[in-house]
């Protein structure tokens, strides 16, 4: 198990499968981009070859390592347009791709395992004259607003699609988007959020029903997409049957 301690060591803290701690992979970084030195670890993904993705809002970056820590490659800078990256979060690895929840870019960028190039991209921003940049949610296109992390998987006819949690993006908090590839193109399926999430618990903080989704992780059982999500706001753990859009279980 590996684990970004983003508020101690600003390494990867790493657990047997019994939780028995086993190292710490990495050091603080001083914002230079060291060997295996980090600067606000807030995402973790391996690939089948069990190399290390590890996302820091510090730097703005995403780093590639082996199994032992050591860097194999660096993806991404700080730059605010629809090419780098911006305070990036949560990932995933799918088919050599990596796919990066860019948190102040509203997009996830789409990033080769090899080369590192950002090679596609769903959502970003569009400048208004006189005005300033704004989300494509926000002026007529679509994109997730405030993206905090990603799922890559696929339909039942093999194509491409992902989930992704917006942290912001209803008054009642935010929702995970369905994205599939149409054409070539990212269309936005469907979303889940309060006003159709069955058994949402009530918020503690609101008195009614809301849903600040941070993380998910998915395990399919079955043939079933089940997402277990971090509510941040309410400070739950959801169990969501995606299909049927219902909160299974949850825990305080």
């Amino acid at each position: 198990i590996y684990i970004p301690d983003n508020q101690g060591s600003n390494g990867i803290a790493v657990f047997n499968s019994n939780g028995v701690y086993i190292e710490n992979i990495g050091t603080r970084s001083t914002f230079f981009l060291d060997n295996a030195t980090f600067a606000n670890p807030v995402g973790i993904t391996i690939d089948s070859s069990s190399n290390i993705y590890i996302t820091q809002s510090g730097t703005h970056v995403i780093q590639k390592l082996d199994s032992s820590g050591s860097l194999l490659a660096t993806a991404g800078e700080l730059r605010i347009n629809n090419n780098q990256l911006n305070f990036p979060m949560g990932s995933d690895e799918k088919g050599g791709k990596i796919y990066v929840a860019d948190f102040l870019n509203y997009a996830v960028k789409v990033i080769d395992e090899e080369v590192g190039d950002v090679e596609d991209t769903i959502g970003g921003t569009t400048e208004l004259p006189g005005i300033g940049r704004f989300p494509n949610a926000f002026v007529g296109g679509s994109g997730p607003i405030f993206p905090t992390d990603v799922i890559a998987l696929e339909d039942n006819q093999g194509q491409d699609e992902i989930y992704v949690c917006a942290f912001e993006a209803t008054f009642l908090g935010g929702q995970i988007e369905k994205y599939s590839k149409v054409n070539g193109q990212w269309v936005l399926i469907d979303v889940i959020n309060a006003s159709n999430l069955i058994n949402l618990p009530v918020s503690p903080i609101f008195g009614i029903p809301s849903f600040f989704p941070f993380r998910m992780e998915c395990k399919i059982i079955e043939g079933r997409k089940y997402f277990y999500v971090t509510d941040r706001t309410n400070n739950n753990l959801l169990k969501i049957d995606v299909e049927a859009k219902t909160v299974v279980a949850y825990y305080q």
